[in-house]
């Protein structure tokens, strides 16, 4: 098992870098492309959520990332220190004429699980995939 740890600021630059090196890690592992991709878009809807509704005091702060890549899945832990979600939005898509809100139904769908949880003042969202899924 590897992991691959990340200190990201929460800037679309940040975002984009953030998501490419976590794309390397997993193609030099020998990830498959169909789970490279649905990772990329995964990890960047995450992170983009915490930059554009994290609601800091003083700008953005650090989110940290954590890949680990097992024998059967890889898991993302991505951390920040933004306001609290009460509840994990949900998997339903926006009416078709809205303009933003499907982030959080493509995580649900594009991954095989989704965890949760604040502690200490830090947030945790951890995303699963399957490395053979496609």
């Amino acid at each position: 098992m590897s992991t691959l740890r990340l200190t990201l600021w929460g800037t679309p630059e940040q975002v984009a870098d953030g998501v490419a090196r976590i794309d390397a890690f997993c193609g030099e592992a020998g990830l498959a492309g169909p789970v490279r991709f649905r990772l990329q878009v995964c990890l960047a809807e995450a992170l983009n959520n915490i930059v554009e509704h994290g609601d800091r005091e003083g700008g953005a702060g650090p989110i940290g990332v954590a890949c680990r890549l097992g024998t059967r899945c890889l898991t993302l832990r991505i951390s920040d220190a933004a306001t609290s979600l009460a509840a994990l939005p949900g998997a339903e898509l926006p009416d078709l004429g809205a303009e933003s809100g499907r982030g959080w139904p493509i995580l649900h769908r594009w991954t095989d699980g989704i965890g949760y949880r604040r502690r200490a003042g830090v947030n945790r969202l951890y995303l699963t995939l399957r490395r053979d899924a496609a």
